[in-house]
């Protein structure tokens, strides 16, 4: 916990990782130079630290020090919907490319989690693209209990990574979900706090990489710094979407999209360092 950004904080973590606070909401632009991480709703520290977590009904202690929590108001980067929805116009409802994938570390392996994939067209209806080759390309994982990191702890996310075109130009956006478990519309509870241009993850010196679009987030299912109500178990991450334009289309063939998509465990609560690779769609060269 006590290695998360805190927004008390974030003069300082500007100054040492680049990090810019964007004032607009919806679409959050990713430049290919300047300043890495864009600040999108980061963790602040609940001051002063509450008397009791609601789910143990005692002071918080250990790894839910210091207690958490993140801002439901903040519009950056938050749509209210996938794309083609009522709430997303613009694009055509059935997504062009769609798949799973299973989320396995450790040896023997063992199964914590799925990644879903999607890419939306610019345009309208069900399946209609415009010739725009706009494309939405939107990522969702959904954790279980499964123990993989001792002595008891289950896999979280901290980053998601996508891979780009290095020249393009790249917008990034989330979506919390609604209500249920459903990978559609179920409900995250934790929100994106920061997105760049990067491959670099929490606990890391950010560098800049244009080739990848990097999401910071809290996704576990039984996350060691629950307190709830200002912090609670988060297995369904929220969809994390970037937006960019693909002159050539949408690269599906398996061969060409091996090992384009990664998750990360950071290290927040003093897990182990874990990345996962997946095949992931990308752009056409």
């Amino acid at each position: 916990m006590n290695l998360r950004f805190h927004l008390t904080a974030l003069t300082a973590v500007a100054a040492v990782f680049g990090v810019a606070v964007p004032a607009h909401a919806q679409w959050v632009s990713l430049p290919t130079s300047g300043t890495i991480l864009q600040t999108v709703n980061p963790k602040t520290v609940v001051s002063p630290t509450p008397a009791t977590c609601t789910n143990t009904g005692v002071a918080p202690t250990g790894d839910q020090l210091p207690v958490e929590q993140q801002s439901a108001s903040l519009a950056t980067g938050k749509f209210t919907g996938l794309p083609g929805s009522a709430a997303m116009p613009g694009y055509a409802s059935t997504p062009v490319a769609a798949t799973s994938y299973t989320l396995q570390t450790g040896s023997p392996a063992k199964t914590v989690g799925t990644l879903y994939d999607r890419v939306y067209c610019a345009g309208s209806g069900t399946t209609t693209c415009n010739a725009t080759k706009v494309y939405v390309f939107a990522t969702r994982a959904i954790l279980n209990t499964t123990v993989a990191n001792p002595p008891n702890l289950t896999f979280e996310i901290n980053d998601f990574f996508r891979t780009v075109p290095s020249t393009a130009t790249v917008e990034a956006g989330y979506y919390m979900g609604t209500s249920g478990t459903s990978v559609d519309t179920g409900l995250s509870t934790k929100y994106v706090e920061y997105v760049g241009r990067t491959n670099s993850g929490l606990n890391q010196t950010i560098t800049r990489d244009n080739t990848k679009v990097a999401f910071r987030t809290d996704v576990n299912a039984s996350d060691p710094e629950r307190c709830e109500p200002y912090s609670k178990n988060n297995p369904i991450s929220a969809w994390v979407y970037h937006r960019v334009t693909c002159p050539n289309g949408v690269e599906t063939a398996p061969a060409n999209i091996t090992f384009k998509t990664r998750v990360r465990e950071g290290g927040e609560e003093g897990q182990p360092i874990i990345s996962i690779s997946t095949s992931g769609y990308v752009c056409k060269p």
